[in-house]
């Protein structure tokens, strides 16, 4: 109840009291779900307790290794705090080879490469998974955007033009 409870009152906005409740489930509770400590994440970092949400988040992907929405989650919280390399560390060693990322790891990964200082890498990062999703007939609109968020990158680093980069979306 206390979960569902705090489930809601993240939707209403009323953090303060979410996490409170959210806590209640998580002390009173036998089973730590990746789902309740995820949203005790967000609780924090809504709050402005970015380390808390990074802490919580960690044991989520403890209970659910893999998990690609708790990874997605610890690496926002990852890049929110400025801890680059451990986001691009922390995806590498928990999200299963790079060339079996989905679109959605593909761009998380990206973004922390980037963000750690090697936009090369997140351009080849987005753009392989693209073409492996195109070779695999999968959701054209994945592939879009992991090819534009490429492209956005190159003309960044001025790999292209203005025109290029219009041509290529």
């Amino acid at each position: 109840a206390h979960a569902l409870r705090g489930y809601v009152l993240l939707e209403l906005s009323q953090t303060q009291r979410a996490l409170h409740e959210l806590r209640l489930a998580r002390n009173t509770g036998r089973v730590q779900t990746p789902a309740l400590l995820c949203n005790i994440a967000y609780a924090y970092a809504v709050l402005g307790s970015p380390v808390k949400a990074v802490k919580t988040a960690r044991q989520a992907l403890a209970v659910s290794p893999g998990n690609s929405l708790v990874l997605r989650y610890l690496t926002g919280y990852l890049l929110a705090i400025g801890r680059f390399t451990e986001a691009v560390s922390t995806l590498l060693s928990s999200a299963g080879p790079r060339e079996e990322l989905s679109a959605d790891l593909a761009t998380a990964l990206a973004s922390a490469l980037h963000h750690a200082g090697d936009p090369k890498a997140a351009i080849q990062v987005l753009r392989h998974t693209a073409e492996r999703l195109r070779f695999k007939n999968s959701d054209a609109l994945e592939r879009a955007e992991l090819e534009a968020n490429a492209t956005v990158l190159e003309f960044h680093l001025r790999r292209i033009s203005r025109s290029q980069r219009l041509d290529a979306i």
